[in-house]
């Protein structure tokens, strides 16, 4: 029989909890774990949330926070149901070890006994023996060429173990662990023969049905699932792609809280030894833990065997492990106090760094070799260092890496901050000088390949080539010969190679990783495309606009003192890109090129523009003051994916008050304008003053605007590096006159 109770909602909002009547330890318990798991979902924007508490009665306890739907009207509870990416394995090894306890499957055989046609290319020796897959000792590749993770063909199982015979090994079997997808692929169709029957189905009947596991399948059902997000770091937050691939058998799986409790049930009922998973302690006590993730969702499941109970932590996120764990660790800690009858623990959250602090911090540092930037951006410190980008936090008295999908590494200070410590390394505080501009066969493959759902970054860093994968994952590259690089010897990708493809202009045309091919991606061009699909409306748009009226407004605002920039400074570089076609919508509605703003900011940027003159460059003038209607018409032109890019004309913008800068570099020298990172008003991660990618060369010219523009009292917009906001902008009143008018207005 199962209690059901939400609490106060007031206190915290969308929690509910459940439990048996077995003792009303686990209850106490698991409410407790539950605030500080409201306290992390409600920090990160997680959707939801669910933990449970098992032993070998079964699930003691459940509970979850946020909502399983888009329209936030249900609660979370035991049958909620998400994917839980590696977590499957957990499956997939049961399965085959109930064919090896019935005589149908020998662990130690070769693969080709059971699929003779299975050859990948192996310049090692010996032989895959089943066991091998099931511990990660194969050396296949991660990846299969086909079925992969972002496959949206639907490749058979045998199609996707076929695909392999076109790869190479990364070690000798047996030799070292090398994470493999691919190779639980081979062991779910080594199944299929050995059991006779399709993979789906024995799973079914050997592992689901036994143990009642009704909402538990490998096969996606989007319908059935939590709502869930994609959070990369540096980009806007996307709903997750929802298929099935030919290696389900290790990452494709969904399940609920109540299905993992009753598999989990059994685990319990084992000797620890035989366990497989992640073994670890914490505060002593032993755990094994099973965990994965996938597109939109982490999960993992972590047994205390010693203890006589497990904890399932399923969130709606992807690639959220440190948050994750933390929430699972406290979960555990309030058991093992409950159990003990200790003082249960509470849970230290981390803060923003304080103004002040942070301040203190920004800037550029070096070991003389790699760069570490610290960065302030919407009032938070981040840091970018080789092979991460994440939140800096205060936690306690450390400044810590704390993010979704990093976190825990302290950053030391010293006393006048003139140097940082950070993984192993002391940083000093330089003036970053002008980088050099990479190698020509490096500039060439700078750029993203791939997917919409999964995208591969190859960028320039100190001179160096990393890759960003699975959204998250940074690696330092070493060159294996012509458009050629591998992966360090540790990750998900451990020693494998990627090779480029050139087009006719030298440019990298795709990326093929282990024989997984993703095609360049212009995020430029495609964003362009969805934005001005609407480009023939624009004058029936901007004419519906002009009919709408601004929003209220207080009464006590500063007279507007609009002054036109350009003729206070005229060696600034007039580029109003919205009185032209080459803009994102494609078609004009200024009716001149003209560029205003409040007197006080206008000073500011002229400032600005006098100190970059020192480093050899000047001011591109793109956007500044901007009639209400304007905003209007590009809130009901952009798709809503790109809605984070404009305004909501229902608060008005700073750029309607006079008091935003749409901004660009031009070279004193040339009189060009600058290359960035990303293109002018261009709604995708490069646009981010944040984003890890392009060239050293790229990031400096970004950091140097967004310097000299702050240092005049301006901040820089979060998803666009060439939006400056004066920090008096709340002081001005929405306006909605033609450039014309001006003067009157005034």
């Amino acid at each position: 029989m199962w209690r059901s109770v939400v609490l106060a909602a007031a206190l915290m909002p969308a929690i509910a909890t459940a439990s048996t009547n077995i003792d009303g330890g686990w209850q106490r318990a698991g409410e407790a774990a539950l605030v500080a798991a409201e306290q992390e979902r409600a920090a990160r924007n997680i959707p939801s949330i669910a933990v449970g508490i098992v032993t070998r009665d079964g699930l003691v306890w459940s509970g979850g926070v946020g909502h399983p739907d888009a329209e936030g009207k249900q609660a979370v509870d035991a049958s909620t149901v998400y994917r839980i990416g590696g977590l499957t394995q957990a499956l997939t090894v049961e399965l085959v070890r109930s064919l090896a306890a019935g005589g149908k499957l020998d662990l130690d055989a070769p693969v080709t006994r059971y699929l003779p046609s299975f050859q990948p290319r192996n310049t090692f020796g010996g032989e895959i023996t089943v066991r091998h897959l099931l511990e990660h000792r194969s050396g296949l590749v991660r990846m299969p060429p086909k079925g992969h993770h972002a496959d949206l063909e639907s490749a058979t199982l045998a199609e996707t173990v076929t695909s392999l015979n076109a790869t190479a090994l990364v070690s000798q079997p047996g030799a070292a662990v090398k994470y493999s997808d691919a190779g639980y692929a081979v062991l779910a169709h080594v199944a299929e023969v050995a059991g006779g029957k399709p993979f789906d189905q024995l799973l079914a009947e050997t592992v689901l049905a036994p143990r009642s596991m009704t909402q538990t399948s490998v096969r996606a059902d989007k319908n059935a699932l939590a709502v869930a997000t994609m959070a990369p770091f540096d980009g806007e937050r996307f709903a997750p792609a929802v298929f099935d691939s030919g290696v389900a058998a290790s990452m494709g799986a969904q399940s609920s809280t109540k299905d993992l409790a009753r598999f989990t049930q059994d685990l319990l009922g084992r000797e620890a030894t035989a366990l497989s998973g992640e073994r670890s302690t914490l505060d002593r006590h032993d755990l094994v833990s099973l965990s994965g993730a996938t597109y939109g969702y982490t999960a993992d499941l972590s047994v205390f065997p010693a203890d006589g109970f497990a904890v399932i932590t399923l969130m709606a996120i992807d690639s959220a492990q440190p948050v994750l764990k933390r929430v699972r660790d406290f979960t555990a800690r309030q058991v093992i106090a409950a159990k003990s009858k200790q003082r249960r623990p509470t849970s230290e959250s981390s803060n923003k760094v304080t103004v002040d602090t942070a301040h203190r911090l920004q800037g550029h540092y070096s070991d003389g070799a790699h760069s570490l930037d610290i960065r302030i951006v919407d009032q938070r410190l981040f840091v970018e260092a080789p092979g991460v980008a994440a939140e800096l936090r205060q936690r306690g008295s450390r400044l810590v890496v704390d993010d979704l999908a990093v976190s825990g590494d302290e950053l030391q200070v010293d006393s006048k901050a003139r140097s940082v410590t950070f993984r192993g390394a002391t940083y000093q505080r330089t003036n970053w000088e002008r980088p050099s501009e990479p190698a020509a066969d490096l500039a060439g493959l700078v750029g993203e390949y791939g997917w919409p759902h999964n995208i591969l970054r190859i960028y320039e860093r100190d001179g160096e080539v990393y890759a960003r994968a699975e959204w998250s994952q940074h690696y330092k590259l070493e060159r294996a010969g012509k458009d050629a690089y591998r992966f360090p010897a540790a990750g998900l990708y451990a020693n494998e190679e990627l090779r480029f493809m050139r087009d006719e202009r030298g440019l990298g045309a795709a990326a093929n990783l282990s024989g997984v091919v993703m095609p360049r991606r212009d995020l430029g061009a495609e964003t362009e495309i969805r934005s001005r699909a609407n480009a023939p409306f624009i004058a029936a748009l901007v004419a519906n606009a002009r009919k709408m009226t601004p929003p209220t407004q207080p009464a006590k605002l500063r007279k507007p003192d609009l002054v036109e920039v350009n003729k206070l400074e005229p060696s600034t570089k007039l580029d109003v890109r919205y009185a032209t076609t080459e803009n994102f919508m494609g078609a004009p509605f200024y009716n001149s090129p003209r560029f205003f703003m409040q007197r006080p900011a206008a000073d500011g940027l002229i400032r600005a523009h006098r100190k970059l003159a020192e480093q050899g460059f000047g001011i591109v003038l793109i956007d500044g003051y901007r009639p209400w209607y304007a905003t209007r018409m590009f809130w009901d032109a952009v798709p809503p994916e790109s809605r984070p890019f404009v305004a909501d004309p229902s608060q008005g913008s700073r750029h309607n008050r006079g008091c935003a800068a749409d901004i660009s570099m031009f070279d004193l020298a040339t009189g060009q304008t600058v290359e960035m990172a990303g293109r002018y008003d261009e709604p995708s991660a490069r646009s981010s003053p944040l984003y890890v990618g392009g060239t050293s060369l790229q990031r400096w010219r970004r950091d140097l605007l967004k310097n000299a523009m702050e240092a005049e009292g301006f901040d820089v917009y979060v998803n666009e590096w060439w939006h400056f906001d004066y920090g008096e902008w709340r002081n001005y009143p929405v306006m909605n006159v033609d450039f014309n008018e001006i003067g009157s207005a005034n």
